[in-house]
């Protein structure tokens, strides 16, 4: 942008460049927003997986949220069959969910990670609560349980690795999935 506004004269012209720097911009972010549904990569991608109660419980009461949601945006609402969208009932925007989910991590004192990596984290609890390769091998949808293997082979040798505060928020977790 810098380059851009040099090579400007003049006030004017500097003022020209920043509008088309800036709907350059928007042009770009509606393209990278744009939500394109594909079919899953194969015939095992597509599968009913079992939910903890803790999570069907937190999707009833999410459900219970995107309802009200719905009813203050009114006219506004857009229905496309999404369970998690905006305020407006589009599909989130990628850029924002991983900021959102960095604010989150962030506040929690956790270390830097993916949201992709909360696979790992899940196969991680199934782990501790006792289930077994093959159960967490069909909840991740790996087609080889070799795969899933190895990426519980570093959290086989022992405790995960992490802060304490990720230690003790995944033995949190565990207990109280036990517990319900």
């Amino acid at each position: 942008m810098q380059a851009a506004l040099s090579a400007a004269q003049t006030k004017d012209d500097q003022e020209v460049v920043r509008k088309q720097l800036a709907e350059n911009r928007a042009h770009l972010r509606a393209f990278k927003t744009f939500v394109q549904l594909v079919e899953p990569k194969s015939g095992r991608s597509k599968r009913t997986i079992a939910l903890p109660k803790v999570t069907v419980t937190a999707l009833r009461g999410h459900r219970v949220r995107q309802l009200e949601m719905r009813l203050a945006a009114g006219d506004t609402w857009q229905e496309q069959g999404f369970v998690f969208t905006t305020p407006t009932g589009t599909p989130l925007d990628a850029f924002n969910l991983r900021k959102a989910f960095r604010r989150l991590i962030t506040s929690a004192g956790l270390p830097k990670v993916r949201i992709h990596d909360l696979r790992h984290s899940c196969a991680t609890l199934l782990l501790a609560q006792g289930v077994d390769a093959r159960t967490i091998m069909e909840t991740l949808g790996h087609s080889q349980v070799s795969l899933t293997l190895n990426h519980l082979q570093p959290r086989l040798a022992g405790p995960p690795a992490g802060s304490r505060r990720q230690n003790e928020c995944c033995s949190q977790l565990t207990q109280k999935n036990k517990a319900g």
